[in-house]
Formats: C-alpha cells, sequence, structure tokens
C-alpha cells in the first residue's frame, strides 16, 4: 500500500477511491489540533504497543568501525565521557540521591525552522537519546570505580535517570524508568511532579508572548495551550 500509493497507476487510483478519507483528520488538525493528535497517539498505541527498548552501549571488539561489535564505547571512553560530563557541569561532589540528566528539542508539525530549535550539541537532533545513554553510563559501577580512581566519588545509592524535554510542548520523557529499584521510585515520583509543575510555569511565562494566548491564562491552561500550537498546522513558528 506505501509503495503503490507512490506509483502513477495505482497512486490515482487510491487517490481517487479513498483519498477522501484523508479530508476528515486533516480538517481535526486544522480545527482540533490537540484532541486530533491525542486520538492519533492512541489509535497508534492500539494498532502497536511502543516496543520496550535497551541501549547497546558497551562495543565488544577493541576498535571502532560500523560493523557489528565495534560499535559503541570501550568501558575506558564511557569513563572518559562520564568525567568529561560531570567536570563540564561542575557535578563533582555532593550528589543528590536522585539526578535527573535532561536532553532537549523541538518537536512540531510545521515548522520550517525546527531543527534550529533542536540541541546544538547534537548535531541539530534531539537530545534525549544522548541523556539517555550518559544516566546509563554513570549508572555503571565498573565506570563509578574509574571515575573514583580520578577523585569524582558518586554515592553507591545515586541514581541518574535520563529524560528528554520537549521545548515546544514542554512535556519531559523519561527513560529506562522500570530500571529503577524501588527504594528510589517514589523519590522519582516526587522530582517528576516537580518538573511537571515547571514545565508548567515556563509555558505560562512564554504564554505571555504569544498573541494567540490571553493573559489570564492558569498555568495548567497555559500548557495545554503550548501543547496545542505544537499540533497546529497554522503554527509555523509554535515554540517561537
Amino acid at each position: 500500500f506505501h509503495r503503490g500509493s507512490r506509483s502513477l497507476a495505482v497512486g490515482a487510483l487510491l487517490a481517487g477511491s479513498v483519498g477522501v478519507l484523508a479530508s476528515a483528520p486533516l480538517v481535526a488538525r486544522i480545527l482540533f489540533p490537540r484532541l486530533a493528535a491525542e486520538i492519533r497517539q492512541i489509535f497508534n498505541r492500539f494498532l502497536q504497543a511502543p516496543p520496550r527498548t535497551r541501549l547497546q552501549l558497551e562495543r565488544s571488539e577493541a576498535t571502532a568501525a560500523p560493523e557489528n561489535g565495534h560499535i559503541g564505547l570501550s568501558l575506558d571512553e564511557m569513563a572518559a565521557v562520564a568525567e568529561r560530563l560531570l567536570r563540564d557541569t561542575g557535578l563533582t561532589r555532593n550528589f543528590a540521591p536522585l539526578v535527573l540528566l535532561h536532553g532537549h528539542g523541538s518537536n512540531s508539525q510545521n515548522n520550517p525552522h525546527n531543527s534550529a530549535y533542536m540541541c546544538g550539541a547534537c548535531g541539530g537532533a534531539a537530545g534525549g537519546p544522548n541523556a539517555r545513554a550518559a544516566a546509563q553510563i554513570l549508572n555503571d559501577d565498573r565506570v563509578r570505580d574509574r571515575l573514583a580512581a580520578k577523585g569524582v566519588l558518586i554515592p553507591r545509592d545515586t541514581r541518574f535517570v535520563g529524560g528528554y524535554h520537549n521545548t515546544c510542548n514542554d512535556v519531559v520523557t523519561y527513560f529506562d524508568v522500570e530500571s529503577l529499584p524501588p527504594a528510589k521510585r517514589q523519590e522519582f515520583e516526587l522530582a517528576r511532579v516537580a518538573m511537571q509543575e515547571a514545565c508548567e510555569r515556563n509555558a505560562h511565562e512564554r504564554c505571555r508572548r504569544f498573541m494567540s494566548a490571553p493573559l489570564t491564562m492558569s498555568f495548567r491552561q497555559a500548557h495545554e495551550h503550548v501543547k496545542e500550537r505544537a499540533e497546529a498546522l497554522g503554527q509555523t513558528r509554535p515554540e517561537c
């Protein structure tokens, strides 16, 4: 179906027979962008549940190359990445029991300058995968042993969680939360609620600059407004 819709004969047949069905979701995305996005997400989860994934960061071979077994980082390289990250951010002592690492990016429907809102340190891509990888590296006891030898002592009960902050709709997604020890779940839930409130307040501050948002909005209403802007086809610069 995917290939046929892009050929001359079958494409013309499909456009004439079922193309009209595409008008319903198109009109919905224009008039009710937020509702249409929620329905689309529910439909996608119904068709195929999001797969559980894990990162394979450590390579099995000594040298780096594109072939299988050569992709990834050695243990020493992971330790070097971890040390550079911690020293560059000044996080070398007084570690909290739970540390959240957020990458950032911007997802919207119709922004021709979308890549300009992405992470420059990630080469113009979203920073979520990097945050997820960094958290996994910093949770590795072998990496921590190497860091301790260099004067960076991470307590054994400190856990790192990677996340992705979508700066367009002010939503944060977290990775590998299921791997947290049970004792850390309550701490993470408190941090997640605090971050949710911070996102709502950040959305409220941003809405002061949007002509589409009245100044009388509450924090929750402002958050819903930026979510709708991210899904609206008529917003060519939804994040502004």
